[in-house]
């Protein structure tokens, strides 16, 4: 895996992959706001920038807080066994605190 990491291009990635994804962003905010009056609210803005997404919404926003909890729960099931050392990997109660604390706290910020 190291070896991967470093066979990053960072200077590529940047130009390839993040700038690319951030003028994708920026235009649909932009579509969004234009589209709305000038006296529109943030919460309205939001709305139809999400709306402009379409089916390229990310699943864990297409149905509201619940599906993001979820979303965000599935996620830290993922990494905490990662996290854990190996003798606590067997520890239930362990794995459902860290969690909760992981998908309810650290992921929604």
């Amino acid at each position: 895996m190291a070896l991967r990491v470093g066979q990053v291009d960072i200077p590529i990635l940047i130009s390839r992959k993040l700038l690319q994804a951030a003028v994708f962003h920026a235009d649909i905010y932009v579509r969004a706001k234009k589209s709305l009056p000038a006296n529109a609210s943030l919460k309205e803005i939001e709305k139809a920038a999400l709306n402009g997404y379409g089916h390229r919404l990310h699943r864990a926003l297409r149905g509201g807080a619940y599906s993001e909890r979820q979303y965000n729960c599935r996620l830290a099931d993922f990494i905490i066994p990662f996290l854990l050392p190996p003798d606590a990997k067997g520890s239930r109660s362990l794995h459902f605190m860290l969690r909760e604390i992981i998908g309810s706290q650290l992921l929604q910020l």
